[in-house]
């Protein structure tokens, strides 16, 4: 009787060692900072996750959105609009899989005018 209580513990004891244990892999970011034109442009960042990704922005004139490439690849479009305001300006992209959180840092310059006379 020893013996069978003896073996079933070892049993159960090989079994539990046996599931699967789910390392985080991380996120990798292919680019952290963003310089964009006053006239507003787009961008796409490749981010390489297991797991699905979050993306929020942290100022109005920059805009987001994500799509799920193959396998772990995730693109995320960040768009800026025009810049008015006459001065640069920076926010940031915040890129999150639940497990990781990383920033983008986005940049937008002015709007430089050029004029040129003839003598």
């Amino acid at each position: 009787m020893k013996r069978h209580i003896l073996m079933t513990i070892f049993v159960m004891t090989l079994l539990a060692s046996c599931e699967k244990v789910v390392i985080d892999e991380g996120m990798t970011v292919q680019q952290k900072t963003i310089v964009s034109s006053a006239y507003g442009e787009e961008f796409t960042i490749d981010v390489t996750s297991a797991r699905n990704i979050q993306v929020s922005a942290q100022a109005d004139w920059i805009k987001t959105r994500t799509e799920k490439m193959k396998g772990k690849t995730h693109a995320v479009h960040v768009v800026t609009s025009v810049n008015h305001s006459g001065e640069e300006r920076t926010a940031f992209v915040f890129i999150d899989n639940g497990m990781n959180r990383t920033t983008v840092k986005v940049t937008q310059k002015t709007d430089e005018i050029t004029v040129t006379t003839q003598s």
